[in-house]
């Protein structure tokens, strides 16, 4: 499981203007990102991982 953020231009000019976190990650899933909880479940639909073994190893938060 992975998490990859596009930096785009509109994300540099965010950067620059002191952001909050939700507004990063706001803009960064309107580009197109992926979480590593999208990620998590996906391979468990496809039977690769289970959800304790997400559990154990990938930190679920509450800002999924």
């Amino acid at each position: 499981m992975f998490e990859v953020m596009p930096f785009t231009e509109d994300m540099r000019r965010l950067t620059i203007s002191n952001p909050t976190a939700d507004q990063v990650r706001d803009l960064a899933l309107a580009a197109g990102m992926r979480t590593m909880r999208d990620h998590a479940a996906e391979k468990i639909l496809a039977g690769l991982t289970s959800i304790d073994e997400v559990r154990r190893k990938v930190f679920v938060g509450d800002d999924a």
